[in-house]
């Protein structure tokens, strides 16, 4: 389906994840990762393995911030210290603003600056990034990452003429 090319208001509310979101987390990250493709290299984890990580590594470890519409999990960013661990939105719900509400949530809480990858593929997560002032820092040819796909390192600080 085609979005409209001006964008229509979303209710839409935002709140930090618990342990019972697991599950829905883990249908969210894996539709909008499949979305997000080819952008983003497909995952190399079954359904299983991932509501495992989910359940035991991204919510114990990561403060996590869902958005929720009209009852729908459509997005969320998972982060931890200066580090933004894992940051989806569903296709249908991009375009709205959703990504820079959470990234200022995000950034406000670690005034002290942020670190990101994303994949060398994914070039609407650059100009997104780049236009929120984040710098790329370091690229690599994927040899870091379990799917081995080239990679991109972003940082952001806090400048007060550019950044809140």
């Amino acid at each position: 389906m085609e979005r409209a090319t001006q964008p229509r208001p979303l209710d839409a509310s935002i709140r930090s994840a618990d342990r019972r979101d697991a599950p829905a987390l883990t249908e969210l990250y894996l539709a909008a990762r499949t979305e997000a493709e080819p952008a983003v290299p497909p995952g190399i984890h079954p359904p299983e393995e991932v509501l495992e990580w989910m359940s035991e590594v991204l919510l114990p470890t990561t403060m996590i911030e869902l958005v929720v519409s009209s009852g729908e999990l459509v997005g969320f960013i998972a982060h931890k210290t200066s580090w933004i661990e894992q940051f989806w939105i569903r296709r249908a719900f991009t375009g709205f603003g959703i990504g820079s509400v959470l990234l200022d949530q995000v950034k406000t809480a670690h005034p002290e600056g942020l670190e990101l990858w994303t994949f060398e593929s994914n070039v609407r997560a650059h100009s997104f990034y780049e236009q929120r002032g984040f710098t790329l820092v370091e690229q690599t040819s994927g040899e870091g990452n379990e799917e081995r796909s080239p990679d991109r390192r972003y940082a952001w600080k806090m400048n007060s003429s550019t950044d809140s």
